[in-house]
């Protein structure tokens, strides 16, 4: 009995999802979700795009920073040698 109260119960849900009024939001609930699958993958490839283009402007701030300071180095090497040209000109 069992098994015909199943089998019987397997073709009601057959008969329930085979209806015109579920086939539509069932096809309307797979697309939604194959959507939101690849809106979840989007959004995975632009957060790994972000953090890439962070990383690079942080190195890039880091660079800008570093060649300000071999400038100032510069500039004040060259303002010795210029002051010790001068010295040794003087004597």
């Amino acid at each position: 009995m069992l098994n015909s109260e199943t089998g019987l119960a397997n073709d009601k849900l057959f008969i329930l999802l085979s209806s015109p009024k579920l086939v539509l939001p069932i096809q309307e609930h797979k697309i939604v979700k194959q959507m939101l699958g690849a809106l979840l993958h989007q959004n995975g490839v632009l957060k790994r795009a972000f953090l890439i283009q962070h990383n690079r402007l942080k190195e890039y701030q880091e660079m800008v920073e570093e060649r300000s300071q071999f400038n100032q180095i510069l500039e004040n090497y060259q303002k010795q040698i210029k002051a010790l040209e001068v010295g040794f000109v003087k004597q």
